[in-house]
């Protein structure tokens, strides 16, 4: 077992991955849609966006499909 902020440090933008809600990092490979309010993954997964990182998430994911 470990902290959340301890995956944080594993799991980050530089290997594609975002947190996008309190409990929840996401791999921007799996993401297939987005809305303001959650993200659907292509196994069928929906998972929730928080209201303070829809921008960041959007940034971020946009950012790492075009580069």
């Amino acid at each position: 077992r470990e902290p959340f902020y301890k995956c944080e440090e594993i799991f980050h933008m530089d290997r594609g991955f975002i947190k996008c809600h309190r409990s929840y990092i996401v791999n921007l490979n799996h993401v297939e849609q987005f809305t303001k309010t959650q993200i659907s993954t292509k196994n069928g997964t929906n998972i929730p966006i928080s209201r303070n990182n829809y921008a960041a998430f959007k940034e971020a994911y946009f950012s790492y499909m075009f580069r």
